[in-house]
């Protein structure tokens, strides 16, 4: 603004304008796989944004993540580079209204294996900081499955099993881990083709492959299978029965969990009955016993 000799003001054409700095971000930050198993690789992205309207400079990533554990640092984009003697980053020249994404790694250890985690990150200047509303957490699967099995009806002296006695058998499987299932289950009695079919849940199913696999058993729930076996000569005369039931989580053929059995066997335990032929006996008179 100018004001002439007369004493009047006149306003320039042009006038200076000021712009006020107003540097501001946000960082929001995603992991691809949120239920990894052992072996896996994670990788998390992290986007920073400048909102503000001048170019931000020596902005500091700090990574934390649950338990100690420590991320990768990917191939780092321009303008992004490692701090010394630390695994924070520095971002220089990043435009207003423009935005970077930095990857990070983190491989899932044995160690890790049924843990929850949260992987956060904080970006600051020195002054103000931003995190993630929604830092990605992540459920490690835990795989797991117990077997059990009983045997019932045997009739013999002292629990042992007879010829003629319908054994039956019970193979009780749970899923003991943190992650839907499916058990192939197997049974020696099934594998030597002793028994064909068993029961599951009140419906019949056929065994004569050898396996039958139970799908979808949820974490915590247990399905039981049933079947009966008749004792012959022959398991008598070897004087056990011995079997195992298996279950298999990783369709590899070896078997997760194992419970054998064994059934002692032996003959019918022999009876005798004696009665007598009269209720008083007299002393001198005949006394017959029959039986």
């Amino acid at each position: 603004m100018a004001t002439a000799s007369d004493g009047t003001t006149d306003q320039p054409d042009n006038p200076p304008s000021v712009t006020v700095e107003n540097p501001d971000w946000t960082v929001t930050k995603t992991v691809d796989n949120a239920t990894p198993n052992v072996g896996d690789t994670i990788t998390y992205t992290i986007t920073v944004s400048n909102t503000g309207n001048t170019t931000l400079n020596g902005l500091t990533v700090t990574d934390t993540m649950d338990g100690g554990r420590t991320v990768t640092w990917g191939t780092l984009p321009e303008g992004v580079t490692r701090i010394d003697g630390t695994n924070n980053l520095s971002i220089s020249g990043l435009d207003s209204q423009a935005h970077v994404e930095i990857t990070a790694t983190y491989a899932v250890v044995a160690t890790d294996a049924g843990a929850t985690f949260q992987n956060t990150v904080t970006v600051s200047d020195g002054t103000t900081s931003e995190t993630p509303d929604e830092p990605p957490e992540v459920t490690v699967s835990n795989p797991n499955v117990s077997i059990n099995k009983t045997v019932s009806g045997m009739s013999g002296a002292d629990n042992r099993a007879v010829e003629g006695d319908a054994l039956t058998y019970t193979i009780s499987v749970k899923n003991s881990g943190n992650t839907k299932l499916d058990v192939a289950v197997s049974d020696d009695m099934w594998t030597a083709g002793k028994v064909n079919s068993a029961e599951l849940d009140g419906t019949t199913i056929d065994v004569s492959s050898g396996s039958y696999t139970i799908p979808g058993l949820d974490t915590g729930e247990s399905k039981s299978i049933t079947y009966t076996y008749t004792v012959t000569a022959e398991d008598v005369t070897n004087g056990t029965i011995d079997n195992a039931a298996t279950a298999d989580i990783n369709d590899d053929g070896t078997p997760d969990a194992k419970h054998e059995i064994t059934t002692p066997t032996g003959e019918p335990s022999l009876i005798v009955d004696k009665t007598a032929s009269e209720e008083t006996v007299q002393v001198g008179a005949p006394h017959y016993l029959h039986h």
